[in-house]
């Protein structure tokens, strides 16, 4: 009984902590990250740092003026900055599929035959813009073997017969 006590008020203040960041929260950032890097926000007087789901995004490491972010995996979370004053900084976090150097592949491969925009969008990627008619099936398998298949590939693309990015 006693364990099931410890458990459950672990849970209530672990929920507390979260809805008081939440609510208290004085600044409110979007801060998008590629899965695989590391991304550095700067603060003032830091005093605390937290990810809201570790499985989603890591405090690497931070100092009084750094955090280091890192992204794992897809998805939406939060990054709760502590200052000396007791300000409290929220930066909701999108980590999203690293798309890297995928244009430039696509550019490569096909270069008289595209003209597409690549988007990230967590586990997604949305690829826009035009392809000649007989590249089409050629450069979305491109796309799905670069991003993997843990990766949804959304097909945004115009088949035409000439291309013209100009």
């Amino acid at each position: 009984m006693k364990i099931l006590r410890a458990i459950t008020f672990g849970i209530f203040i672990t929920c507390l902590q979260l809805i008081s960041v939440e609510a208290f929260a004085e600044n409110r950032v979007l801060t998008r990250l590629p899965v695989g890097t590391i991304k550095i926000v700067e603060g003032t007087n830091i005093v605390k740092a937290s990810s809201g789901d570790s499985t989603i995004a890591k405090v690497a490491a931070f100092d009084h003026s750094n955090i280091k972010v890192f992204g794992v995996k897809p998805g939406w979370t939060y990054l709760s900055i502590l200052d000396a004053g007791g300000g409290i900084t929220v930066h909701e976090l999108e980590v999203h599929v690293n798309v890297g150097s995928l244009k430039e592949n696509l550019i490569n491969a096909f270069p008289a035959d595209t003209c597409i925009k690549i988007q990230p969008i967590l586990e997604y990627i949305v690829l826009r813009g035009y392809v000649s008619q007989d590249k089409k099936a050629d450069v979305l398998k491109l796309a799905q073997a670069y991003v993997g298949k843990a990766t949804n590939v959304i097909d945004g693309l115009q088949s035409i017969a000439r291309i013209d990015c100009d």
